[in-house]
């Protein structure tokens, strides 16, 4: 949990604008990455934000896949990030704007409200959660001091953001909003293949999206004896008389929540009953005659599968559904007015940019 990364601007529309700015002051004859406007960016908080940010990746991403050409293009993309937050912040406190100490307060509170749980979500006494807080800090270099700076920055920045939107992104009108209705509605029916466009993106994101809010679907409960292309013989025998065992107990009576919770290898799924959320008809082509054939409450035999054994419970079914204007408007409506915000901020930053003077010092941007 990257604290810088997981403060949360629940009181403003344009959070998703603004990223998270820590700003640490650099000490006296301390190496800088860049230098915005004579305000050094300290190497210190460069390394910091880059090592949260590989540890993230570390847990998604294979060693192979982390090349040093992926390395360079990310450290310029964070170095980039943290030369806008030094304009923006520049920018805010230039026109003046200000933030109370009682809202930094209270988004530290949520921040510290977030370690009040274990890692099974079971909650934490006072002294227990103040601990794991405390860890958090010292994990990422910080103390909590430097963290309501952070968050006091954040929160400047979205301020300042809020103030540019007010006066320059209008409502949509009505036939705009059709007009991205039929076009969404148009792409479902006829996909068309990747072009790189970015307008063409969103309209294809939209699409599936629709897609799948009206596709016919099941909520899936699972237990999972995982395999693949390295178990052994023996591990897959040892692993289908494992889901056997499970199928017999479900047979007797058994409630699916707590044998999935005793036998699946899915551990997050696990905790809430071996709970997977909904399946769209389509999504997992080879369960789909399972899996839609089931009765609500019903559940499957032992089922092989890529990713191991399985025995499927269905909590839901829900059919498919038209997608309607009326349903949809309000969505699309939101949907203009954020594309409408992210154009204006970066036509804002870009402006910021192009009159700064700004040095970069890092060896991995230069050429």
């Amino acid at each position: 949990m990257h604290l810088n990364h997981q403060i949360l601007f629940a009181f403003t529309l344009l959070a998703g604008l603004v990223a998270p700015a820590t700003c640490a002051a650099p000490k006296a004859g301390e190496e800088a990455v860049a230098v915005v406007n004579n305000e050094a960016v300290p190497k210190t908080e460069f390394d910091r934000d880059w090592n949260a940010f590989t540890a993230e990746q570390e847990k998604i991403m294979t060693p192979e896949q982390m090349t040093p050409d992926w390395e360079k293009d990310k450290k310029r993309l964070l170095l980039n990030q943290l030369i806008e937050q030094r304009l923006v912040l520049q920018e805010a406190r230039k026109k003046g704007v200000n933030v109370s100490q009682k809202d930094v307060d209270a988004v530290v509170l949520r921040t510290k409200e977030k370690f009040q749980l274990d890692a099974q979500g079971k909650p934490l006494s006072a002294e227990a959660a103040q601990e794991a807080f405390q860890k958090e800090l010292a994990k990422e270099g910080i103390t909590e001091k430097q963290l309501a700076k952070n968050i006091q920055n954040q929160l400047l920045a979205a301020a300042l953001a809020t103030q540019l939107m007010k006066d320059t992104v209008k409502a949509p009108t009505e036939e705009q909003v059709r007009k991205l209705f039929d076009a969404v509605k148009d792409r479902m029916a006829h996909p068309a293949a990747a072009s790189g466009d970015a307008q063409q993106a969103d309209l294809d994101g939209l699409a599936r999206d629709f897609k799948a809010a009206s596709a016919e679907r099941v909520r899936v409960q699972r237990v999972l004896f995982r395999i693949d292309e390295h178990t052994t013989v023996a591990q897959r025998k040892a692993a289908q008389q494992k889901a056997q065992e499970a199928k017999a107990k479900l047979d007797q009576g058994a409630d699916f929540a707590d044998v999935a919770e005793q036998y699946s290898e899915d551990k997050r799924a696990a905790q809430s009953g071996g709970d997977i959320g909904y399946v769209l008809r389509g999504e997992v082509k080879d369960l789909d005659d399972v899996l839609f054939s089931l009765p609500v409450g019903g559940f499957s035999g032992v089922v092989s599968t890529k990713q191991g054994y399985q025995i499927f419970r269905i909590g839901e079914k829900r059919a498919a559904s038209n997608v309607r204007y009326a349903a949809a408007r309000k969505f699309l409506m939101d949907y203009l007015v954020r594309s409408s915000e992210r154009a204006e901020y970066a036509r804002f930053v870009d402006g910021l940019r192009k009159a700064a003077a700004i040095d970069i010092k890092a060896s991995f941007a230069k050429s």
